[in-house]
């Protein structure tokens, strides 16, 4: 990871869960528009785009990514 990178992840720990949110959608969509995406497996983008329409629709909630890597 580069430096900018490892500030990045040092700034959102102290972030509220809707912030986090939030920044998850808009790290998506720049994943998604990235000039290097094209590479990426077409089911890759299938399963983004439909937990993207999960968490907008409510459908699902999102989970605190400590949380859930802790249950791991």
């Amino acid at each position: 990871m580069t430096k900018d990178g490892k500030k990045v992840v040092e700034r959102i720990h102290g972030l509220p869960l809707e912030d986090l949110v939030n920044l998850h959608s808009q790290l998506t969509m720049a994943i998604y528009e990235h000039e290097d995406a094209e590479g990426l497996e077409p089911e890759f983008w299938s399963e983004i785009q439909k937990r993207i329409e999960q968490i907008d629709t409510g459908a699902v909630q999102g989970v605190d990514a400590f949380s859930a890597l802790a249950k791991i």
